[in-house]
């Protein structure tokens, strides 16, 4: 059997086999063919020195190949295949081969690609395995390269035949599309022949139907109209009719929510009392809890060191060391709940004291009790406990009257608190509004601020242009009964001189005479002004029957208020020292008692008017002697109940205070400014050269970029090196 039918048998292609035979007879070389090579060369050694080529024309390959064209071009160097595309080449094959069916080409064109690719890996595999023939290595290699480009050959066939089905695929999916739209095509022309055939014959008669059905709206229409005339014409009472009902309505609804917002109210006052005496209750039972778990005793804890200590006492064997280390465990123990006791005492003292103080200021007496009972538990300091004790026997010891006259003077302070805020707002009508809210007894005039302003210079040094008006609006005839008062005061304006503290008697004769007229501008006294006043003093004295020497004692009174800082205190000896006719010793005891009880008034009200006019008709050598139920003087009761103003004025009178002199101040003088708040005084250069009569000095302060301002006299002091 010849050697060439086990490459493929009967299914490989003639090319094919006349190219197998054609190696077969180079590797068996001329002896055992008999005959020289195809291409008419030969050599000694046997095999061809270079590669066969077929004949340019092949026969037409079996119709179940499909795999070379037509032999017609540039064949290839050894199957002499064309130099093509392989998708171009089978698609010309198969486009000449038009009698077949394209599934048929396709499937013959998949079953022999499959076959050439099994050949040719059997013929690739049998080269590979022949080690000694006489095939040089050039020609093995070749043959290997020229069965891969066959593999490859047939990978692309492989894809040229998935894009075949595809567009296969495709172009069926198209062709079922446009059958599709012919028949939809067909039908639309169909139906618009038939459409204009119908419409011709309704036309006619649906226009005169339309025409027909439009005169009939017309004539609605009228009709319509007609009667929204008539519609709105008693929608119109109507509407009138409605909103008198909907008064009534109201009128009847408000009564009967009246009524029944006054029931419903009820009913929820007593379901809240209700609950309130439900909540008491819960809230006395929780306590009960409380103080029941906070009572019972702790379980004892098998490992702690009670129970340690208390195994080793009762144990017949423990030894001196484990009984000593349970002693130190159970004294580490008490040490640390005598640290924790110390610190919770500590805190509730703290806590203690500080209520106790929060009553103090507030002089509140049930607030002040609790606070004393608390301080006593926590074991507060025994001084503070008396002074909490002191106070509260004071304040029971307080008359409803002077009750209601702290609270009055409470009320004052707070009002005055608004007024400066109103000005400062510059709030017009809220501050009239408080200033007629006001007694007559209230001397809005005298109220100061932390700089010794009044109102009205408070309201002109900000510049407050409504709230000036209305102050000046305020200022009228009511400030006269209170002139006395407000002369007293301004006695103390005066500069104090060595020659007006040796002259005391005359200037307090002079004081008193200018107490019963207008204050004016304070100015050293001249002779012959000091004699007139003594003059009025004397008839003043005479008239009220009182020595002169009573006068002097108004004339201290007239301290300053608090917070007045234009004023300062001057010098004042004692009341025995005047050269003055000798005091009375008492005066009638119905007299003294009714001046007692109006000057401790006066004192308790912190009203300097009044005080001053009791001054005036009892000696310092008697009205210092007077004391309260609690055997208080008025000075001391002065200070306990914080009447600054009134114990100023008594301390003025008693020559316990002095008044400062009134220094002048030189342009570019260095200067220290108590500014109200701050604990450092500030430093400042005085600006203009600044007389002793004058109530401001312009002032640059040294720390900040804050423009030259005016101060007041008595925050300002002058630098001493």
């Amino acid at each position: 059997m010849d050697r060439s039918d086990n490459y493929g048998g009967a299914n490989v292609t003639p090319e094919l086999r006349a190219l197998l035979k054609q190696r077969l007879r180079i590797v068996e070389g001329p002896g055992r063919a008999g005959t020289a090579p195809p291409g008419g060369r030969s050599t000694q050694t046997g095999f061809a020195s270079a590669p066969v080529r077929l004949q340019a024309h092949r026969q037409p390959a079996p119709t179940n190949v499909g795999i070379t064209g037509g032999g017609r071009s540039a064949t290839n160097a050894v199957y002499g295949l064309r130099a093509v595309p392989p998708s171009n080449r089978f698609i010309s094959v198969f486009d000449d081969r038009s009698y077949e069916r394209p599934a048929d080409k396709i499937k013959n064109l998949n079953l022999r690609n499959h076959q050439l690719s099994v050949e040719v890996k059997k013929m690739k595999d049998r080269l590979l395995e022949e080690e000694g023939g006489s095939l040089m290595t050039d020609e093995r290699e070749r043959l290997i390269h020229e069965a891969d480009g066959l593999l490859a050959e047939s990978e692309r066939v492989r894809a040229c035949n998935r894009e075949l089905q595809l567009e296969k695929d495709r172009l069926k999916k198209v062709a079922s599309e446009l059958t599709t739209a012919g028949v939809e095509n067909a039908e639309v022309r169909e139906a618009l022949r038939r459409v204009p055939d119908e419409y011709r014959g309704g036309q006619s008669a649906e226009l005169s139907a339309m025409q027909v059905e439009l005169d009939a709206l017309r004539a609605q229409n009228l009709q319509l109209n007609a009667e929204l005339a008539r519609c709105k014409g008693a929608s119109v009472v109507e509407g009138e009719k409605l909103r008198a009902e909907r008064a009534e309505l109201k009128e009847a609804l408000a009564a009967k929510d009246l009524d029944v917002g006054a029931g419903k109210q009820k009913e929820h006052e007593e379901e809240l009392r209700k609950v309130k005496a439900e909540l008491q209750e819960m809230r006395a039972e929780r306590d009960n809890l409380r103080g029941a778990s906070q009572a019972a005793p702790a379980p004892i804890i098998g490992n702690c060191s009670e129970s340690r200590l208390r195994s080793v006492m009762t144990s017949q064997t423990a030894t001196a060391a484990q009984l000593r280390q349970a002693i130190g465990g159970a004294e580490a123990l008490l040490d640390e709940a005598r640290r924790e006791l110390a610190s919770k005492q500590l805190r509730e003292r703290r806590a203690a004291y500080e209520q106790l103080h929060v009553a103090l200021d507030k002089a509140d007496e049930d607030l002040l009790a609790a606070a004393l009972e608390g301080a006593r538990k926590a074991e507060v300091d025994a001084v503070d406990i008396l002074k909490g004790e002191a106070k509260l026997l004071e304040l029971q010891s307080i008359s409803p009257e002077e009750k209601a006259a702290r609270a009055r003077r409470e009320e004052e302070t707070r009002r005055k608190k608004e007024a400066f805020i109103m000005v400062k707002k510059d709030d017009a009508e809220a501050l009239d509004a408080l200033l007629a809210e006001l007694a007559e007894s209230v001397r809005w005039q005298d109220w100061r601020d932390y700089a010794g302003r009044t109102l009205v210079r408070c309201a002109r040094d900000l510049r407050a242009g409504r709230a000036q008006k209305v102050l000046a609006d305020r200022e009228g005839p009511k400030d006269e009964p209170n002139r006395l008062a407000s002369g007293i005061f301004s006695i103390f304006r005066r500069n104090s001189s060595p020659e007006s503290v040796k002259s005391r008697s005359n200037s307090f004769e002079e004081d008193v005479a200018t107490a019963s007229a207008p204050s004016s501008p304070a100015k050293p006294p001249s002779p012959a002004h000091a004699q007139k006043a003594a003059t009025q003093a004397a008839e003043t004295s005479a008239a009220t029957g009182v020595g002169e020497a009573s006068l002097e004692a108004p004339a201290a009174v007239g301290a300053t208020r608090k917070g007045t800082a234009s004023q300062s205190l001057t010098q004042a000896k004692g009341i025995g020292d005047e050269d003055s006719a000798e005091p009375p010793d008492s005066l009638p005891p119905d007299e003294e008692e009714k001046l007692k009880a109006q000057a401790l008034r006066a004192v308790v009200q912190d009203d300097c008017a009044s005080l001053a006019e009791v001054m005036l008709q009892a000696h310092s050598t008697i009205w210092s002697r007077w004391e309260n139920k609690a055997g208080k003087d008025l000075l001391t009761l002065a200070q306990e109940r914080g009447s600054s103003s009134a114990y100023s004025v008594l301390a003025k009178a008693l020559g316990m205070v002095k008044e400062m002199k009134r220094d002048t101040y030189e342009e570019r003088e260095t200067v220290w400014v108590f500014v109200n708040g701050d604990v450092q005084p500030r430093r400042a250069t005085v600006l203009e050269d600044t007389p002793e009569d004058a109530e401001d000095v312009l002032v640059e302060f040294w720390d900040g970029d804050s423009p030259p301002e005016r101060v007041e006299r008595c925050v300002v002091r002058a630098m001493w090196s």
